[in-house]
């Protein structure tokens, strides 16, 4: 059962990101480059994150469950936040070296903002992903089995669909972080306060209610508006980089 978990929890959480990375990014080489480039800043974010998460575990080693949980959801308040920083500041630098990208691929028409955009967000989303996942999904392998965990002196229990619900979760923070990408970049091209808020209150409701689960709670409690929210929020990436009900019949032509 653990190969099959593996593989299968694998398809389910990066099968279509990957399709749509082979599809949409991978031919051209400068999407690549802001694509890696991208995924190094969150990777910066999650060293600042790791830094002070680190302070937070040495100044409060009380034990219990209750103690753990402070310690989650502060570590996910400052998490947010150097990752939406580090979100910004890869904007400008972007914005700094478009010029010299359209020096280098010679063509305009291949590199717009709002596809570096989408590229930045999929980037962010891929490592974000990489790191949620890859550790939960290299313990499906095995030895053993998952059962009862007992951390910060508090027991909790892992449900049998611990691995699918992970998946499914890592599947949705990627293309969260693609349409929040979509609304960042636009939000800063037209001064709109209102695309950033959106990204900010989003980010921090889909990371704490990710919370709910932590007393063995029901995993639809995270899963199921965190989906409805990546719907919405689609479609206000949409609207938000400019696109129309009526262009939606260019997809079928």
């Amino acid at each position: 059962m653990g190969l099959k978990t593996f593989f299968g929890a694998a398809f389910i959480a990066f099968g279509p990101p990957i399709i749509l990375f082979a599809f949409t990014i991978l031919r051209r080489p400068q999407d690549v480059l802001v694509f890696l480039s991208s995924a190094f800043f969150w990777l910066l974010s999650l060293l600042f994150s790791g830094c002070v998460w680190r302070v937070i575990a040495v100044n409060n080693t009380s034990p219990g469950s209750d103690a753990a949980l402070y310690q989650l959801a502060l570590g996910a308040l400052f998490a947010v936040a150097f990752q939406e920083f580090f979100r910004y500041v890869f904007y400008k630098l972007l914005r700094r070296t478009e010029k010299d990208l359209l020096t280098l691929i010679g063509d305009s028409s291949k590199l717009t903002r709002h596809r570096l955009a989408y590229v930045s967000g999929m980037g962010y989303g891929a490592m974000s992903g990489a790191f949620a996942f890859g550790n939960v999904l290299a313990d499906s392998l095995g030895p053993g089995i998952v059962s009862n965990i007992d951390q910060f002196g508090g027991e909790f229990h892992v449900k049998e669909e611990f691995f699918l619900v992970s998946a499914f979760s890592a599947l949705c923070f990627i293309f969260l972080n693609v349409t929040w990408g979509v609304i960042w970049f636009a939000g800063l091209d037209k001064s709109m306060m209102t695309h950033l808020a959106v990204v900010i209150v989003t980010h921090y409701f889909s990371s704490f209610i990710t919370l709910a689960n932590y007393h063995g709670g029901m995993p639809a409690a995270a899963l199921v508006p965190n989906y409805i929210l990546l719907v919405c929020l689609t479609v206000y990436a949409y609207k938000a980089a400019g696109g129309k009900l009526s262009n939606l019949s260019l997809l079928f032509t």
